[in-house]
Formats: C-alpha cells, structure tokens, sequence
C-alpha cells in the first residue's frame, strides 16, 4: 500500500524482477487509500493462495525440464488445442489483441507456450517430477509466467478490492506495516460478510424466493410424436396408468429431477407454477420434443433447507460485495 504522496512499498526478497516492477505499479485506491500489486500478492500469501501457485510453479517446471530432457514434451497438436482454448478463454483471437497482451504483461511467446506446455504435464499424472529440483530463480521467473497466464494475478486483484471494499478501512488502519493492512481487511471482510448473512436476513431472503425456491421432484418423460405424446398423457391421466410403465410401452426412459422451480427451463416454469403431487403436467413442446412431467413431491422454500440458506447466504455476501465495490473501489489499471 503506498499514500496519496506515492511512496512504493519495500521491495520483496526472492521475486522475479517483472514481478518486482508490477509489484509497485498502482493498482486500485478504496475510498482515497492507494494500493498497488505488491498488497495484493500480500493479500494472497496471507490467505495461502499465493503458496499454491507457487508449488505448482516448482512442480510444472520439474515436469518440464524432466520432458525436455527425455524427449517427451507435450504433442504439437494438445498444445495448439490449449492454446486456442486460453486465447478464446481471454477474447484474445485476433494476433494484435495477443500481442498487445505480451506487452502489457512483458511476456514472450516462448514463455507463453512453455506456460500452456508446463500445464499441460502437470495434468498428465503420468508425468513424474525430476530430479534434482529446478533452481530458485529458475523458479521465480516461470512463477512471474503463471502468476499472469493463469489468471492468478486478477483474480486475486478483484478478490482483494471486494474484501478491502467490505472492510472499509480508516485512513489510519491502512497506514503503516503492509501485514498489519492485510489481516485488518481480513478480519473485516470477514466481519462483513457474516453480518450481510445473518440469520433474519437469510430468512428473509428465502421468503423472497418463495416460489422460485420450491423444490419439485419430477419424472420426466420426453417423446418425439405428437399424438404418442398425447396418447401417453391420457393413459395416465385417465386410466391411472404409471408414467414408467407408459415410458416402457413407448419405448422411452423416464428420467428423474429434482430441482427448484427457478432453476428450471423458462419455458417448463409457467405450467410447473401451481402443479402439486400426484398431478401431470403436459405433453410440452420445445425443440421438436413432446415433455410430459409427472409431478412426485413438491416442497415450499423453508429456512431450515441447508442449500436454500447457502443460496441465501451466498445472495447476501454477493450483493453485499456489489454495493461496496460499486461505492468505494477506484481502479487505477484495467484488469
């Protein structure tokens, strides 16, 4: 965290000099208070993030070198496929968007496709480790690579802007020793959250969802014919017979699902509003498809369901965020 005068924090023993350099650049201020890249990698070694990606760093360039060295490097072909997929994965498909990356980031090609080669091996679990292990600073320059081609470094960026945002530290509590700052917006963050999902208002959130958090337990039946369709509706219907026993006769599978009512399909929603057990909804058409949905069980949003309240909780904490990041966080660099 450096003030409004722009002092740069220590630099930090061990590190790549790319990393070193980003380290100081500016990032993001929270309502004045001016932090840089350097807070966040602080932020994300506190929470053990950081220490993570950092083992995989040591492990994918022992992989490497140990695949260099017998001759077993990822195929040309696996490698073009990750490559494209992280390009598309970053809408970076034209060659000027690309490059214009490996510039922002000072990256290479070659580190770039050593990046995408060294995840490849470590998802390949018959690739072992060599022996010895790589160098420190061999280490610490792929670190650099995979902080940024990984996703790391925003990811944690926009992590570390919602907890300072929820924390809404004083002037005076930013200030001063960078460990300090960071467990304070820890522990505040985390404050924060437990108080935007408390218990009345988790309550209150699922009493909101009430229909779109009723969960129904159906057996679906689809068919490709209209009047199969409506045939197997009315032997249902009418002459009580079982939607499984229908599904054989047609030669067809009944399939079952349970779901709440907001998660499903816009189109299955509206005859599923006021649909109770034992009743059956259909035939449906979508696609070519004929849905008949017999309806097994069908429960109101209650507080004490262990998935609505996470849903709840998670609802809370997400709009919480929202509001402050929206109020208080100023980004310096686009992410």
């Amino acid at each position: 965290m450096w003030a409004e005068t722009g002092a740069a924090g220590p630099a930090t023993p061990g590190r790549a000099p790319r990393l070193r350099d980003l380290g100081r650049r500016p990032l993001l201020a929270v309502k004045g208070i001016n932090y840089t890249w350097d807070d966040v990698l602080a932020w994300a070694e506190a929470r053990g993030a950081l220490a993570n990606l950092q083992n995989r760093t040591r492990s994918g360039v022992a992989r490497f070198r140990h695949a260099v060295e017998l001759g077993r490097r990822p195929g040309t072909e696996a490698v073009s496929a990750a490559a494209a997929g992280f390009r598309y994965g970053r809408n970076l498909l034209a060659a000027d968007q690309l490059a214009s990356w490996f510039e922002r980031w000072e990256l290479t090609v070659t580190e770039w496709g050593e990046y995408i080669e060294r995840s490849l091996l470590l998802d390949d679990a018959t690739q072992p480790p060599s022996e010895p292990a790589p160098r420190d600073d061999e280490v610490a320059e792929a670190e650099y690579v995979d902080l940024v081609c990984s996703g790391f470094l925003e990811q944690e960026a926009l992590a570390f802007a919602s907890d300072l945002a929820l924390a809404d530290l004083t002037p005076i509590e930013a200030a001063g020793d960078q460990r300090v700052m960071v467990e304070r917006a820890l522990l505040g963050a985390a404050v924060a959250r437990r108080n935007a999902a408390s218990d009345p208002a988790v309550e209150y959130e699922i009493a909101r969802h009430g229909l779109d958090w009723t969960r129904l337990d159906l057996e679906v039946l689809e068919l490709a014919d209209a009047g199969a369709a409506r045939e197997a509706a009315m032997c249902i219907r009418v002459d009580g017979t079982d939607i499984s026993d229908v599904a054989a006769a047609a030669d067809a599978a009944v399939s079952h699902l349970s779901v709440y009512l907001g998660d499903l399909e816009p189109w299955l929603q509206p005859p599923l509003l006021a649909a109770q057990p034992g009743e059956l909804v259909g035939p449906v058409q979508e696609d070519g498809q004929f849905v008949l949905l017999a309806v097994s069980d069908r429960k109101p949003a209650g507080p004490t369901d262990p998935e609505l309240r996470r849903r709840a909780e998670s609802a809370l904490v997400d709009r919480a965020v929202r509001r402050a990041t929206e109020s208080r966080v100023r980004w310096h660099e686009h992410l």
